[in-house]
């Protein structure tokens, strides 16, 4: 499905999630970058739950991700 998408046009998949594991990110790395997408992400804050709760800004993502996004503007 990925791939698909990849060739109608996106330009990234969320690699960097609290609640991804570390194989997970390593896994969602190497298929952004083989299909030649930007390793975006974010701390997805949906509000105040106790068990999925990662305050907004909590999830380090690295300045590529928006310099890979911002390359891509049409």
């Amino acid at each position: 499905m990925i791939q698909k998408l990849a060739t109608a046009g996106l330009a990234g998949i969320e690699v960097h999630y609290p609640g991804h594991r570390e194989y997970e990110i390593q896994q969602l790395k190497q298929l952004a970058k083989k299909l030649g997408l930007v390793a975006t992400g974010g701390t997805d804050y949906h509000g105040l739950d106790p068990v999925t709760e990662t305050i907004i800004g909590g999830q380090p993502v690295p300045m590529s991700a928006v310099e890979g996004l911002l390359a891509r503007r049409s």
